[in-house]
Formats: C-alpha cells, structure tokens, sequence
C-alpha cells in the first residue's frame, strides 16, 4: 500500500507545530517547522487563509512556516523527512 504523503504530512500539521525537512527548487534542503493548526497562527495568518482558501493537492502541501509567519507550500515530491522520519 502507497502511503500519501501529503496527506500525512498535512495530518501532522493539523495537529500541531511539525518538522519536516523538504528539497527546494535549487537543490538545497529546507528544514522547516510549520502548522495548519488555527489556534498556533497570527491572526493575520487566518485571514488570509481563511479569504485564499486553496483546495487540498496531492502534489503539493500548503502550511503555515512558524519561522517565517507565512503561509508557504512544498512539493510533495520533494519531501524528504517527517519529524525526523525519513520519506522514502
């Protein structure tokens, strides 16, 4: 059985503040630490996802950077660990 990253990934953001390391456009590695829970976003991090609501992908996964205070995506192809399990 396949498992959906981003899905878990998505599961592990919703519950909380998650680190997951992922590849960025040019190569390098981006280890982030990021949310979709609402109660652990600035209030100006909920309305703007709250007006840009964007539907769930499988290629990709939309989170809330806790380092940066944005709303920033990845690649689901390009996730490389989940709270410091590898994704293989």
């Amino acid at each position: 059985m396949e498992v959906n990253v981003a899905q878990v990934l998505r599961d592990a953001l919703k519950k909380g503040k998650t680190n997951f390391v992922f590849k960025k456009k040019d190569g390098s590695r981006r280890e982030a630490v990021g949310t979709l829970n609402f109660d652990l976003i600035p209030t100006e991090g909920k309305q703007f996802k709250s007006e840009e609501q964007k539907e769930e992908r499988d290629d990709q996964v939309t989170y809330f950077d806790m380092e940066k205070l944005a709303w920033r995506c990845c690649k689901t192809k390009n996730i490389l660990e989940i709270e410091g399990k590898e994704i293989v």
